[in-house]
């Protein structure tokens, strides 16, 4: 999945915008081409949630995130076996530039919102 403007992981990519609430809302359009957690370019698996939006820190936009959430091997057993603190440690190091404060707790709230949002098991890409 492509990055967001804070360097976080987003799943895919803006395809248009609206208003929520007078603020600018890009919308983000699902497709499996990078792991939503680590930047893997190679995502084996896949995960539903519901639509969410919220704000990227410091951006005056906020992004409709929908359905689809793409996972590599590695991610997906951490994700699994509730590793969030290992997942993070492993977003940090796979993405050193996004290693502020700022950008880490937005990283974490936007895998709480995935969490929550969840829908069933995981499924392999491709199936």
């Amino acid at each position: 999945m492509p990055h967001n403007s804070a360097g976080a992981a987003t799943p895919g990519k803006g395809s248009g915008s609206e208003k929520i609430n007078d603020r600018a809302t890009a919308s983000i359009t699902n497709r499996v081409n990078r792991c939503d957690f680590c930047g893997d370019p190679r995502p084996t698996w896949k995960y539903t949630a519901e639509s969410f939006t919220r704000s990227i820190a410091g951006s005056p936009v906020a992004i409709k995130f929908d359905g689809l959430w793409a996972a590599c091997d590695v991610c997906h057993r951490l994700i699994e076996a509730d590793q969030w603190a290992r997942l993070l440690r492993r977003y940090k190091r796979l993405n050193p530039q996004a290693d502020i404060t700022a950008v880490i707790t937005d990283v974490a709230a936007l895998w709480q919102q995935f969490r929550i949002r969840r829908i069933g098991p995981a499924e392999v890409v491709g199936s």
